[in-house]
């Protein structure tokens, strides 16, 4: 009996510990896990070509980019646009125009849309990771 007991053990911890781990971290969730919604895409898309198109280029947001926040939380991200960009004039919009942004670039680089739309919520933002997936 013992000697399946511990075989039954591992199975189980090798399963369920990293989602346990992940939930008691609050970070149970990923940008492919539908966080944002075709609307909010399509709003920050439009919000990048006016406030950000003059520097920036959707391009520049696809692979690279995301792929070196891969592993640090939407908060993260929130805060670095939020406070630096637009770069002439940081942080002169929006809270929502923000994260409408975001789910543009996770649009951008395949992550799905889901039902509910993404919140400038530092506390909802701190418990979604940036994944990269190529």
């Amino acid at each position: 009996m013992r000697r399946l007991l511990i075989p039954i053990l591992l199975l189980i911890i090798s399963t369920w510990g990293p989602r346990f781990v992940l939930s008691q971290t609050g970070q149970d969730r990923s940008i492919h896990d539908g966080v944002y919604t075709e609307a909010q895409a399509r709003r920050g898309g439009a919000v990048m070509t006016d406030a950000c198109g003059t520097c920036h280029m959707d391009e520049q947001f696809g692979g690279t980019f995301i792929q070196s926040w891969s592993g640090a939380t939407v908060a993260d991200l929130f805060e670095a646009v939020s406070t630096q960009m637009p770069e002439d004039r940081p942080g002169t919009l929006e809270a929502r125009e923000y994260v409408d942004i975001l789910a543009y670039i996770f649009w951008l680089n395949g992550a799905p849309s889901g039902p509910d739309e993404l919140r400038p919520t530092i506390p909802i933002l701190e418990k979604i990771r940036i994944e990269w997936r190529p």
